[in-house]
């Protein structure tokens, strides 16, 4: 019988590159992106919803969006405030993306993504 290995690894340290226009984009988009997911929690905080924090994306179904109209009571404004928040969030981890893992040669590239927590915008 033949068993498989199986490897794991820890990046604990992240690997910096020497390149400070990249640096200071991926770092002005996490602020953006950490920034856009604390005034949607701090909505959700504000009307005491609760269910929601893992997968804000949930927010944007319409079904998800008239129960939160009915039971806690959000207007309009309110409504329209966490779309926006929340496309732009998702936008941010598309941009993001897209960006570590574009023009770059794979050992870039897998550098690159140690950087940041890969978990978050591939989930």
């Amino acid at each position: 019988m033949v068993q498989e290995a199986q490897f794991a690894a820890t990046v604990r340290d992240p690997i910096i590159i020497e390149d400070p226009p990249i640096n200071i984009f991926v770092e002005t988009l996490l602020k953006k992106y950490k920034k856009l997911k604390t005034e949607v929690h701090r909505v959700l905080d504000q009307y005491g919803i609760e269910g929601y924090r893992e997968n804000l994306e949930t927010l944007l179904n319409p079904d998800v969006l008239d129960r939160l109209r009915k039971v806690y009571g959000l207007d309009e404004s309110t409504i329209q405030y966490l779309q926006v928040a929340i496309v732009n969030y998702i936008l941010i981890q598309h941009i993001e993306k897209w960006f570590l893992y574009s023009n770059r040669s794979e050992l870039s590239r897998s550098i690159l993504s140690a950087q940041i927590d890969v978990e978050n915008w591939l989930s």
